[in-house]
């Protein structure tokens, strides 16, 4: 009896060791999040999208974006809770990747029934991951992701009346976050339903799932048009993405460096032997299972698209993990291996945040608002100040300023101070505007142009910054920004 309780208890602690040590190396990697210095212009934009939010405005007729505005709107009731400021919409960037790396983590251990892999695995992917991990809509569908995938997994090993109801709301939350992916969820979505529709079995909990999964688009397309802004919505989010022409090819992606063509062609493996273990029916999973989670997986390739850099092919890439487990044993059952691999993993996370804090060793602490406690290089804090003390002196004579440029945001919001289009002028996210409708009706208003567009986005709106500088009159200029104006007045 005293064995059997000694045992029991050893199998108590380790289990905790288990579900509690992983999480701690995973939340030391993530910390990097907070060592990144000012001036990641996604995080910026998505900040500005809740902030808007919070400040009472409604998406694309009082501020422009292009996707579909879940995630914004999440993210600005966590800021209206926790306080506003980049600060806190990065700890909600934390509490994100803590949720993706508990999800992609248990998901892994029960496929593998190894824990020391699973943590090998996610911890490897995470200590790169962390690098350009913020909290938006890309995240946020790769969450929903690996919570279909989970309710897949627990479905085959019980049932429940309540499984179709939330994988249907799930399926129908993706198009919310981002419109190209959600509608190929949807498609993902019909077609596993109508399969179940074939079957004598599963019809009632398969038509649930369906209605379930079109609820969410429902009640937005009503909040669009109780809104008033439906027109102003298919202008931005429908009709806008047409005049999306920046691309990043998955070709040059893997051509960047030796990581990233192995991060690029591990989806494109993964499907391979999932066929071959699907068809040759030696999937650890079973083949109803291993293909639903494979069709979710290749839905997730849809973020990547047309932006196939590390910030899209990430979210892309991890849910195929899943599926590489689902076709391989992968046990590390040595003591003295499962040692070097915790050393090794845990040595790295520890490593990667030590280079983050000293990266930003020499920087200062932002002290500009909304930016509160974010590092920052002393020299831009200073410019910042500079040309907002430019735009304040100059809208106390009347005139108003305009930044031409997709920092724009930058100087903007510790103003608090928001010009749609303006504050995130790239090109594909300002509608259907031409350059004529963006510089229309603009009377005493200056623009501020970048001298030097060797370092201009890919997507910068080069064709509105030419106009001004072909057709407008320069009439001063403030730090690395040349001012334009209509006219010499």
């Amino acid at each position: 009896m005293v064995e059997a309780r000694d045992s029991q208890k050893k199998n108590i602690t380790a289990e905790k060791v288990c579900f509690f040590f992983p999480f701690l190396i995973f939340g030391i990697s993530l910390l990097t999040i907070f060592f990144v210095p000012l001036g990641n212009g996604d995080e910026i934009w998505n900040y500005n999208f809740a902030a808007n939010i919070l400040k009472g405005r409604l998406p694309y007729r009082d501020f422009n974006m292009l996707q579909t505005p879940l995630s914004a709107y999440i993210a600005a009731a966590f800021l209206k809770v926790a306080g506003d400021g980049m600060l806190n919409f990065r700890i909600l960037g934390f509490l994100l990747g803590m949720a993706v790396s508990g999800l992609l983590y248990e998901l892994c251990c029960r496929i593998s029934g190894s824990w020391t892999a699973a943590f090998v695995v996610v911890g490897l992917v995470l200590g790169y991951y962390s690098m350009v991990w913020i909290y938006d809509y890309n995240q946020l569908n790769l969450f929903i992701i690996l919570v279909l995938m989970r309710l897949e997994y627990a479905q085959e090993k019980e049932t429940s009346a309540s499984f179709p109801v939330f994988t249907g709301v799930l399926y129908g939350l993706i198009p919310l976050i981002k419109q190209s992916t959600g509608m190929i969820f949807l498609l993902i979505n019909g077609a596993l339903v109508l399969r179940q529709m074939f079957k004598r079995k599963g019809r009632r909990e398969a038509l649930i799932q369906l209605i379930c999964s079109l609820l969410p688009g429902s009640i937005f397309c009503i909040w669009l048009l109780a809104s008033g802004i439906w027109t102003d919505f298919t202008d931005y989010a429908v009709l806008g993405i047409s005049s999306f022409s920046n691309r990043f090819r998955w070709t040059e992606y893997i051509s960047t460096s030796f990581i990233n063509l192995l991060i690029g062609l591990f989806p494109v493996m993964t499907i391979f032997f999932s066929v071959r273990a699907i068809i040759g029916n030696k999937t650890r999973v079973g083949r109803r299972l291993h293909i639903r989670l494979l069709i979710l997986s290749i839905g997730g390739l849809t973020v990547a698209y047309p932006l196939c850099d590390a910030s899209h092919m990430y979210p892309a890439m991890v849910p195929f993990i899943i599926c590489f487990f689902c076709c391989f044993e992968i046990k590390i059952q040595r003591f003295w291996q499962r040692i070097v691999c915790i050393l090794t993993i845990s040595g790295m996370s520890i490593l990667s945040l030590l280079a983050a804090w000293l990266n930003v060793a020499d920087d200062k602490l932002c002290s500009l608002a909304h930016f509160e406690k974010i590092p920052v290089q002393e020299s831009r804090e200073e410019m910042i100040l500079e040309v907002e003390r430019y735009i304040l002196e100059q809208e106390k004579q009347g005139k108003s300023v305009l930044i031409a440029d997709a920092s724009a945001a930058l100087y903007m919001i510790p103003i608090d101070h928001y010009h749609k289009d303006f504050d995130m002028l790239l090109v594909g996210n300002v509608g259907t505007k031409s350059v004529d409708e963006l510089l229309a009706d603009r009377q005493d208003t200056l623009y501020l142009v970048a001298e030097d567009e060797t370092s201009a986005l890919s997507q910068e709106h080069l064709e509105l910054i030419h106009y001004i500088k072909n057709y407008y009159i320069k009439t001063d200029k403030v730090e690395n920004f040349a001012v334009y104006s209509k006219n010499e007045k």
